[in-house]
C-alpha cells in the first residue's frame, strides 16, 4: 500500500512541476511527455526504495 501511495503523489507532483517547468521556459505544457517522464522517474524511485528496504538490517534493541 505505501508503494501505490507513493506512486500517486508521485504523479501528481510530477504534473505539477511540469506544469510549473513548461510556464517557466514559456512553452507549450505536453501532458503525454510530463506523464512519461513522471512514470519513468517514479518506477525508478520506488524500485531503488524498495532496494534499500531490503538491504536495511533490523537492529536489535534490548
Amino acid at each position: 500500500m505505501k508503494h501505490i501511495i507513493t506512486i500517486i503523489w508521485g504523479g501528481i507532483l510530477g504534473l505539477v512541476i511540469g506544469f510549473i517547468g513548461s510556464a517557466l521556459t514559456q512553452t507549450q505544457f505536453q501532458l503525454q511527455t510530463a506523464v512519461t517522464v513522471t512514470a519513468i522517474g517514479g518506477l525508478l524511485l520506488n524500485v531503488l526504495a524498495m532496494y534499500m528496504e531490503k538491504q536495511a538490517k533490523p537492529t536489535k534493541t534490548e
